[in-house]
């Protein structure tokens, strides 16, 4: 998984990453786009409104005299502002003066075009300059939270940051704004092709590519690709590549091989430099399965061909274009596909370029390149593997109301946080204590005996086990016998509480004060057998 480079000492913690005077995280800057991009940021702000250091910065990426492009603060006017300038000049825009206090948290977003930047503070629509604009040249670094140069630190703490190379609307800025302190599922889940999801729990990011280069096929030239590379993964008799000038060479106008090591899950990716762009086509293969048989070979790939290039599935030998890109790569550029489930995605230098949903190939399989009718081609830094994003952050507290925990064996240590999903069936939830925040459903699963559920609506799809509910509780709907008797331990259902719909076997001796006293409603049937003589007296009402 890529990470940002760090400096100084971030601290990452409560799902955020805390910057202080001097510290540094720092993107490749081909993730962006100096013409059109954007940047989004979740910030618990660590200065008031009317305080802080001069000039802090929520991003800066700068290249001496050659410009830059920045998002800060002006401690003077109180006021977010979004600055792009070049060496003929230079473009800023500001915020609305802004009233906030240590702790509060921001979302601010900026974007840029080639005619115009804008920012938008918390889901507002967007301030915008559209005068000249001043676009710099930019190969230096990008800093989050600081300024390349001198300390500009936010000195703050970040939720996630996200960015992109689309454009934004007023809607989208909203949108951005309305994943508050949770962020984003997945890239998919942003406007304006994203490129880039940091979630503040680490240094890794979402991005493309995750996986590490597998070979860059740095050795002296030769034929064949060596021992970790077989030809011929479709089976229709193409030949191998081979070494020239630490680069991959087609041996014949068809070529074609993959990485033999490891067959890699169905969640994966694929991707290679085109040092040499193709006379007439190349293809990036995942999902390849039976290599070398063609007629039961299924696999996705990326064609790049003079004109276009396409998303395409072979299945059972016989190969479908399903999506025409429109896009032309060149020499240079880093062809990329990711397959996650049912949906296949594109890249060109890790920029989503189109993405199409599919389920003709779902099992896993090996990764490989191919040439048609072409021996011009050449590809470099070939990588990729299983794709695994980034774990989601968890947020502290709670499990908000409608929101389930998935799939989770919650130890006895400590209070666990849990975020969407459900307890699926057989998963034990130990030592957590749900607060009354919210209403939670627990679907099929175990509380552990001796816990205690509080301010829980327990659904009737779910089945409890032995455990405690919390005096004044209701369980509605809930099977408390679903093999044997049930126990309530003590702590009970309280003074108050109600048990409906539940098949209660009571066995009990009263002493000669106690009484009982229940009520029977519609066609219920209560039926009590003493286990001694002693005395009781069933009032009904």
């Amino acid at each position: 998984m890529p990470s940002l480079t760090t400096s100084g000492s971030p601290t990452f913690g409560g799902s955020r990453c805390a910057l202080d005077t001097t510290d540094r995280l720092q993107l490749p800057a081909n993730l962006f786009d100096e013409t059109q991009g954007w940047l989004a940021f979740r910030v618990k702000m660590g200065f008031a409104s009317t305080g802080g250091a001069a000039a802090p910065r929520a991003f800066e990426w700068a290249d001496g005299a050659n410009g830059d492009l920045q998002c800060g603060y002006d401690t003077g006017v109180d006021q977010w502002y979004m600055y792009r300038d070049n060496p003929g000049g230079s473009n800023q825009i500001n915020s609305a003066t802004q009233s906030f206090a240590s702790g509060d948290d921001l979302t601010i977003v900026v974007a840029w075009r080639a005619g115009q930047i804008s920012i938008s503070i918390n889901g507002a629509n967007f301030i915008t300059d559209a005068t000249a604009q001043h676009i710099p040249t930019l190969v230096g670094t990008f800093d989050i939270g600081n300024s390349p140069g001198a300390n500009r630190s936010i000195e703050s703490s970040y939720w996630w940051a996200a960015g992109g190379n689309g454009t934004l609307s007023n809607a989208d800025a909203a949108t951005i704004h309305a994943f508050g302190n949770g962020e984003p599922d997945d890239l998919a889940s942003l406007p304006g092709t994203a490129t880039f999801l940091w979630r503040a729990i680490s240094a890794e990011y979402d991005g493309f590519p995750s996986t590490s280069v597998i070979d860059n096929f740095n050795r002296a030239n030769g034929s064949g690709l060596g021992a970790n590379w077989t030809a011929d993964p479709e089976g229709f008799g193409y030949g191998n590549f081979d070494i020239n000038t630490n680069q991959a060479k087609p041996a014949s106008t068809f070529s074609a091989m993959y990485w033999n090591p490891t067959s890699f899950n169905a969640d994966q990716e694929v991707y290679a430099t085109l040092a040499v762009a193709p006379a007439n086509a190349c293809r990036l293969i995942a999902r390849q399965s039976t290599p070398g048989v063609s007629a039961t070979e299924d696999n996705y790939d990326l064609e790049a061909d003079n004109t276009s290039s396409y998303i395409s599935y072979t299945l059972n030998g016989a190969r479908n274009t399903i999506l025409n890109l429109g896009v032309l790569f060149v020499a240079g550029d880093v062809m990329g596909l990711r397959c996650v489930g049912s949906t296949i995605i594109a890249y060109r230098n890790g920029v989503e370029i189109g993405r199409v949903t599919d389920s003709h190939v779902t099992a896993g399989g090996y990764i490989g390149m191919v040439t048609q009718n072409d021996n011009t081609t050449r590809f470099d830094d070939f990588g990729g593997g299983n794709y695994i994003p980034v774990a989601k952050s968890m947020l502290p507290g709670f499990i908000t109301s409608g929101q389930n925990a998935r799939g989770v064996n919650l130890s006895a240590t400590g209070v666990t946080t849990l975020l969407p999903g459900f307890l699926a069936s057989g998963q034990n939830a130990r030592g957590v204590n749900l607060s009354g925040q919210g209403s939670v459903t627990l679907l099929p699963g175990r509380v552990a005996s001796g816990e205690i559920v509080r301010g829980v609506n327990i659904s009737n799809a779910g089945t409890l086990l032995v455990g405690r509910i919390a005096s004044g509780q209701n369980v509605r709907g809930v099977n408390l016998s679903a093999s044997g008797t049930a126990t309530l331990s003590v702590g009970k259902v309280g003074s108050v509480a109600t048990v409906r719909g539940v098949l209660m076997l009571i066995t009990m001796g009263l002493e000669a004060t106690d009484s009982l006293s229940l009520g029977a409603e519609g066609t219920d049937t209560l039926t009590l057998t003493p286990r001694t003589s002693d005395p009781f007296t069933l009032n009904p009402e």
